[in-house]
């Protein structure tokens, strides 16, 4: 967004005396976050896998953002952020010291209680409703969708791609779905979560959404029921009704 370089917001809150920054992860099991490293571990199904912490990247959006406000030479409001843990069932962990991740990271139903000491923090008007309009259709004008698939950016079709999950230990591809498990036919590594990695493919490759069809077709899964399974188990956010659902990819975005 803007003219010399570009940033991802979303969503982005106005209001008369602050901005509000906000950004909803979907995470499944235990998110522990590591202040002085600036990182956040994920256990799930008994596996670690570590990213930078989502704390790292509102920070960095409010910096961009107070940026682009000075370029467009609009007064300073006061910017809050939020980074909202959509998956109820997620326990967030850290040190009790840490009132840095305390501050920002919570899960959905506290947000409202949140949102309302922001206004009475922030209280006094920087911009009038006539303002706020002004500055909508400014971020309207400057944003640019942002095409992430490699595959548009360099016109490959989706019938090019060597499908289904490739194997943790040899990256034999692809492996096959046996008893209730990822087998790999060359050298017999098993693994009950290996369609995380092929769907982080599948984000950066074709969409960040899915359906039941296209999460088979992808993964070579012999049957509707399998993928079912396999989609409601990874507790993803989802629209629409069974036979149309939508499942948000999301989980790890990191």
């Amino acid at each position: 967004m803007g003219k010399h370089y570009h940033f991802q917001l979303d969503p982005l809150i106005l209001t008369p005396t602050f901005f509000l920054i906000m950004d909803a992860k979907n995470y499944s099991g235990t998110l522990s976050f590591d202040p002085s490293f600036k990182q956040m571990t994920r256990t799930f199904n008994e596996k670690d896998d570590v990213f930078p912490d989502s704390i790292s990247q509102v920070e960095r959006q409010y910096l961009q953002l107070v940026s682009w406000l000075k370029r467009n030479t609009l007064a300073t409001i006061p910017i809050e952020s939020i980074v909202a843990i959509t998956n109820s069932y997620t326990l967030i962990k850290t040190a009790p010291t840490d009132q840095r991740t305390r501050n920002v990271v919570m899960h959905s139903i506290p947000i409202l209680s949140k949102v309302d000491q922001f206004y009475h923090k922030n209280q006094q008007v920087i911009f009038i409703n006539k303002d706020l309009r002004k500055i909508s259709r400014l971020l309207i004008k400057h944003n640019e969708p942002y095409d992430s698939t490699v595959l548009n950016r360099f016109g490959i079709h989706t019938s090019a791609l060597n499908k289904g999950c490739h194997c943790p230990h040899c990256s034999t591809l692809p492996m096959n779905r046996i008893r209730g498990k990822w087998t790999c036919m060359k050298c017999s590594y098993s693994s009950k979560d290996a369609h995380y990695a092929a769907l982080k493919d599948y984000t950066l490759l074709i969409h960040p959404t899915i359906m039941n069809y296209a999460f088979r077709e992808f993964l070579s899964l012999p049957s509707t029921s399998i993928a079912s399974k396999l989609l409601v188990a990874m507790t993803l956010s989802h629209c629409g009704t069974t036979k149309g659902r939508i499942y948000d990819l999301s989980f790890d975005e990191e």
